[in-house]
């Protein structure tokens, strides 16, 4: 269950910023819990592109770890969650993906993926940004 009075409470204790929350929702491992609603996290997106990652517990929210993205990114437009790696996806306006792997307190960049690191069947680079993404449950064939 989302707690939003829970979450907000938390967030004024243990995030202490100058910005204001931009949006919050929740990432899901799979379609399956997210159609149960059964979140991984909750997260918090701040006018800074900073984000707070909750674990969610029948009891409490516990703050589980912070992600700052690089100071030049773009506006962050997109979080998702990929269980298999435990990492975070962040999608951002200048058509940029973030991929963290979580980890208590401030979880660590692993890669920065542009337009041209995609390649098609011949090898060249995409010419143009990234404008959206999906991650897809799909076992390995």
């Amino acid at each position: 269950m989302f707690h939003i009075g829970n979450l907000n409470i938390q967030l004024e204790m243990f995030y202490s910023s100058n910005s204001k929350v931009n949006k919050m929702g929740a990432l899901f491992a799979t379609r399956e819990l997210e159609k149960q609603h059964l979140p991984s996290y909750y997260y918090a997106l701040y006018t800074d592109n900073s984000i707070a990652l909750f674990t969610p517990s029948k009891y409490r929210d516990n703050l589980a770890s912070t992600i700052f993205p690089p100071p030049k990114s773009g506006e962050i437009r997109d979080i998702r969650f990929c269980k298999s790696t435990e990492q975070v996806l962040l999608h951002s306006s200048d058509g940029t993906l973030f991929i963290y792997q979580i980890q208590p307190d401030t979880s660590k960049l692993v890669r920065i993926v542009t337009g041209s690191d995609i390649k098609d069947g011949v090898g060249n680079g995409f010419k143009s940004q990234i404008t959206c993404f999906e991650l897809l449950d799909q076992p390995p064939p």
